[in-house]
């Protein structure tokens, strides 16, 4: 299984450890640790797919999970047309953003085969089980679209994991972790060069009409010593001393981010914290 990030010159774009595919690499390892995984972030490196076509061509995935945001939709119908020419029956599976807002029109496509709609762990490990098995019939999987009798259809709407410390940490691993601190990361104001994304809780109440609704409306949260087993790993392991905080509202609840900041206090870590993306100052 490979998963895929692209990379277009259509924006200024920062550079940030793809969270996504990082997590779901480590899900469905733990789900089968018979599946093999590897992440290729072409984004990092700007690279187009056909500068990486040997490497992918060597690993001979039969699957490739492509993560998508709405400006990249054309790049990555191209590349998955690219990649069913070059690679013989390989399946094309795409999530993210794109999808989980336009599902019919991914599948529309003939060289996507499934898009994965909201949060993507649980409905991807189980969509591998069944095309890994030899399935013909996808419709009673959740939370996916894919063609039907030459139809786009789409199924069932997946729950939503609440029990967000069951989730493994993400395959720090299966990237090229150096790369990510040689290039514009999505907070440009920072202290250390060693830096880290972290999400610690997933979805926000608010109906913010130009967010993503990837993670529902319904705010979910690891608990704060999950988020702190965390970031001791990345300091002890990787020597990361910065973190930036993911999370579509990490301060909604007021007891659990100060539960969080008081656990990293008493750690006694020299780290550093930084919001680029979910805090609301209203509620600050």
């Amino acid at each position: 299984i490979l998963l895929l990030r692209t990379w277009t010159d259509l924006v200024s774009a920062t550079y940030v450890p793809p969270l996504g595919l990082m997590y779901l690499a480590s899900t469905i390892r733990e789900h089968n640790k018979s599946y093999e995984v590897k992440i290729f972030d072409l984004n990092v490196k700007k690279q187009h797919i056909h500068q990486r076509i040997d490497d992918i061509k060597a690993f001979d995935p039969d699957v490739i999970g492509v993560t998508s945001m709405s400006y990249e939709a054309n790049t990555n119908h191209r590349m998955a047309a690219y990649l069913k020419e070059e690679l013989s029956g390989v399946k094309i599976v795409i999530g993210g953003p794109y999808p989980s807002a336009s599902p019919l029109r991914c599948v529309r496509d003939p060289n996507i085969d499934f898009a994965v709609l909201g949060e993507g762990e649980d409905t991807f490990t189980e969509l591998l089980d069944r095309i890994f098995a030899g399935g013909t019939d996808y419709r009673d999987i959740k939370g996916i679209s894919f063609r039907y009798q030459d139809e786009p259809i789409q199924t069932q709407h997946r729950e939503y994991r609440f029990d967000l410390d069951s989730l493994p940490f993400p395959a720090w691993d299966l990237i090229e972790m150096e790369e990510y601190f040689k290039v514009h990361r999505f907070h440009y104001i920072h202290v250390e060069k060693r830096y880290m994304p972290i999400y610690t809780s997933r979805a926000c109440p608010y109906q913010c009409t130009y967010c993503h609704d990837i993670f529902g409306k319904t705010f979910r949260a690891r608990s704060p010593q999950n988020v702190m087993d965390e970031i001791k790993t990345l300091n002890s392991r990787y020597g990361i001393r910065e973190f930036q905080f993911f999370d579509d509202i990490f301060n909604i609840r007021t007891d659990r981010a100060l539960a969080v900041m008081d656990l990293i206090i008493n750690s006694g870590l020299k780290v550093y914290l930084s919001f680029p993306n979910g805090l609301r100052g209203d509620i600050m």
